[in-house]
Formats: C-alpha cells, structure tokens, sequence
C-alpha cells in the first residue's frame, strides 16, 4: 500500500511540474507575440500588430492571466484609432476599461491605459474637453502608481498639452509639453523618438505665441532625431516633417515651407498614414492658394475632406476645410466679376 501512494505521489509531483513547465513555456510565448505586435504597431502596420495581439490574448486567457488579456485588448484598441477604426477602437477599450475594473480596481495601470485610449478617441471624434477629462483620470491614476519623474507621466502630460491646444489654450498646452520635456529629457538618451515628439509638439506651441527662434530650434532638434531613428516613409518621420514645413509656413518662410514638403512628397502614396496623409494635404492646399494656384489647392482640400469624411472625424476639423475652400471660391467669383465689371467700363 504504501508503495501505491508513493507512486501517486511522485506521479503527481511530475504532472504539477510538467503543467508548471507549460505554463511558463505558454507564458514566454504569449510576451514574445505582444513584443511583435508592439514592433509591428511602432511600424504602423497595424494588421500584422493586431494578428500578434490577438494571439497574445489568447494564451493570457487560457492561462487566466487577466493582467496580460488586459493589456492586449489595451493594445488592440490603440492599433485601431492610431488608424481611425473607431468603432473597433472603441469595442476593445471598452471590453479593456471593464475588465481591469471588475479585477484590479481603478488604481492600476491597465485602467489609466483604458483612459488615455477613450481619451484619444474622443480627441478624434473632436470633443476635446471630454477628452481632457479622461487624460487628467489617466493622470491622477498614474501619479498614484509611478513616481512624478516617469516616463508615462510625462506622456500624459503631452496628450493633456494636446489637448488644450485643440482647445485653443496655448499657454496650457506648453505648460505641459515644457513638465513633459523636463521629464523626458531627464529620462530618455538624446536620440530618444519620445523626445523627437516633444521637441516638435513645443515648436508648434512657441509658433503659435509668435516666438519663432524658440519654435525653430526645438524643430530642428526634432528634425534631427527623426533622421537618426526613422525610415524616410515611417509616420513619425513624415509627421515630424510636416510640422517643420507648417512652422515654415507660418513664419512666412514659404520657400522653405515648399522645399520640406517636396522633401515628403512620396507621402500622397502611403496607406497607413491617413491623419499625416490628411495635415500634408491643407498644408499643401494652404501654400498653393497663396502662390494663387488656387484649382490645386482646392483639389489638396478636397483630398483631406475625403479622409475626414471616411474615418469619422470630427466637425471641427471638416468646419476648417470648408472654410478654406469658401475662401478660396470666394476669392475665384471676385476676380470674375472684377474682371466682369471691367469689360463692362470698357464696353461703355
């Protein structure tokens, strides 16, 4: 008898170990997917990024690793309104705020992540101040977790910057995006592409107070950065560039603003960059209305409208395009009767 039971025993023992073993082998593998889906979302390529996502979630699930499930439908959500699928965006962060909700509570980070996701969806959709109070809820969260000197507090000091520059509070904005910089910077190597977005983001937030040589130099540090990390087709290259040209422009350095452009103009053919697809297109309608090339610019103004009104985005943004394009038939029906009247005096 006592043979039997030692047998049992050891039998036992070996099956806890092999399930053990399997389940750190499961665990392993699930990390390595979201560690691609990661690479293939910092690439934009967001179908491969969510095939690996997917699967991620689906070893965490069987495992009932709920933090990890968690931060994969977290992650699902991000690849959908970093394109503009908002409905599926949507969904999964939904699905994401509940769950870590019901099994961690409020104060923990997959819940503040679940926030900052909502936060970008309203911000696209155009209810800026709605999504300011998710980001500052994002916010009271991760200063309850991290330290102040963090890196994902200084990113959500960025998106609350963002966000009150949508509202037209510049003077918020770069409170904010200067509390980012000090922490990035304290944080990150130089080269850092958190830092490139800092950079860029303050330089438009300086151009907006007429404090151009600020606005300049932060560009080109960004410019700077983003040669040294990206492919010239990469989103945060192009965006970076954009940015360059509108400062540019806005400084009355049109040349300058025409040259950056020309330097991306490869963009008009790429499929996954639709939010910097749609600035690069008013960008180029806003330069060829003033060199008076305004059946151009009203064809660049038409092609941004099309991604506005394709991927629900918000009335503010389609408010801004029409008010160009009104400008700018205006401007045309102007000259035609001016140039109406005068044969009319010569006639006479």
């Amino acid at each position: 008898m006592w043979r039997f039971r030692k047998i049992f025993f050891l039998m036992g023992i070996s099956i806890s170990l092999s399930f053990s073993a399997q389940a750190e082998a499961d665990t392993t593998r699930a990390q390595q997917y979201f560690d691609l889906g990661e690479e293939y979302l910092f690439q934009y390529q967001f179908d491969s990024a969510r095939h690996y996502f997917k699967a991620s979630s689906e070893i965490y699930r069987s495992l009932e690793d709920w933090e990890g499930h968690i931060k994969c439908l977290n992650k699902l959500s991000e690849s959908y309104w970093r394109n503009y699928e908002l409905e599926e965006a949507e969904m999964f962060t939904d699905s994401a705020l509940h769950a870590s909700l019901r099994r961690f509570g409020k104060l923990h980070p997959e819940t503040a992540t679940a926030y900052y996701n909502l936060a970008a969806i309203e911000s696209i959709y155009g209810d800026y101040s709605k999504s300011l109070q998710y980001l500052n809820l994002c916010l009271s969260i991760d200063l309850k977790i991290y330290f102040e000197i963090h890196s994902y507090i200084a990113s959500d000091y960025e998106s609350i910057a963002i966000a009150y520059d949508d509202l037209d509070e510049t003077n918020l904005a770069l409170k904010y995006a200067l509390k980012c910089k000090r922490i990035r910077e304290s944080v990150f190597q130089s080269n850092n592409y958190k830092l490139a977005s800092t950079y860029s983001n303050l330089s438009i937030y300086f151009k907006k107070i007429r404090e151009f040589e600020k606005a300049l130099n932060l560009n080109e540090k960004a410019n700077k950065i983003a040669r040294s990390l990206y492919d010239r087709k990469h989103p945060r290259y192009i965006n970076t560039f954009i940015n360059s040209a509108s400062l540019h422009f806005d400084a009355g350095n049109y040349i300058d603003a025409i040259k950056t452009l020309d330097s991306i103009s490869y963009a008009e053919d790429l499929d996954n960059i639709k939010r910097e697809k749609e600035i690069y297109y008013v960008l180029m309608g806003k330069i060829n209305h003033y060199q008076k090339k305004d059946s151009i610019a009203i064809e660049y103004f038409n092609n941004a409208k099309k991604i506005i009104l394709d991927n629900q985005k918000s009335y503010d943004q389609l408010s801004f395009i029409n008010n160009w394009l009104a400008k700018i038939y205006l401007t045309k029906n102007k000259k035609k009767l001016l140039s109406s009247d005068k044969s009319c005096h010569e006639l006479l």
